[in-house]
């Protein structure tokens, strides 16, 4: 199988660190390199030939949004995700002019890079052949039913008979309750909730914090939250 191949651009190398461990994680992509600086990054996409990009905004000399503008004028054959804990509007919007993937707002869970990855995929191998049908340019653009966008090893029918034990629950459940419900391992229930959790369908608050011992984390639909969640 054909592994994606990724170049991080992060001036801290703690975060660069962390970033790469989750790229590598993920079976479809491979870590090829860290860019610090701004001018490296572009130096770096012409040596390496990356197929997508992890651009942080604040780097050493030119910044993520110059980068990306050069990258654009180029005409590099690279798509961008951009990681980031800049949350001005504005600067979003140019972002996404300027045909990003993605947008990650610091600090993120590790769920919501899977999914940033997996639109990647989607969006990049979505197009096969000579032709195309409107069916699959509406998956690229993401159009087309969210499920396709699922991360990697995650089951849209399993995720959606999660849902519907969530909107019927009447309070807030652990993983180890949903999973003895769905006959699903509650490792494996924590990470559709994860999913949930980034895309605000599911609520997350913890009990038991500031007692001995580990809180645990109780899930319920956002619809029917009371007001008293936490967003991890």
């Amino acid at each position: 199988m054909r592994r994606w191949r990724v170049l991080i651009a992060e001036d801290d190398p703690d975060v660069a660190r962390l970033h790469r461990l989750l790229v590598d994680h993920h079976p479809a992509f491979t870590a090829i390199g860290v860019s610090e600086a701004g001018e490296q990054v572009l130096r770096d996409i012409a040596g390496l030939r990356p197929d997508l990009l992890l651009l942080d905004l604040e780097l050493h000399g030119m910044d993520g949004l110059e980068v990306l503008s050069w990258l654009r004028r180029l005409s590099y054959p690279v798509e961008v995700i951009a990681v980031t804990a800049a949350d001005d509007r504005e600067i979003v919007r140019r972002m996404m002019r300027l045909g990003i993937v993605d947008y990650l707002v610091k600090p993120f869970a590790p769920e919501r890079m899977r999914v940033a990855l997996a639109r990647f995929s989607a969006r990049s191998a979505g197009l096969p052949g000579a032709t195309v049908t409107q069916e699959a340019v509406d998956a690229v653009l993401g159009a087309a039913d969210a499920r396709r966008m699922l991360p990697r090893g995650l089951q849209p029918d399993t995720l959606d008979r999660l849902r519907r034990e969530l909107e019927k629950a009447d309070g807030w459940l652990s993983t180890q309750e949903l999973g003895s419900r769905l006959d699903v391992a509650a490792v494996t229930v924590r990470r559709y909730l994860e999913y949930l959790v980034v895309n605000q369908e599911a609520a997350i608050r913890l009990e038991g914090y500031g007692s001995p011992g580990r809180p645990r984390k109780l899930y319920r639909s956002v619809g029917r939250a009371d007001g008293d969640e936490w967003q991890a």
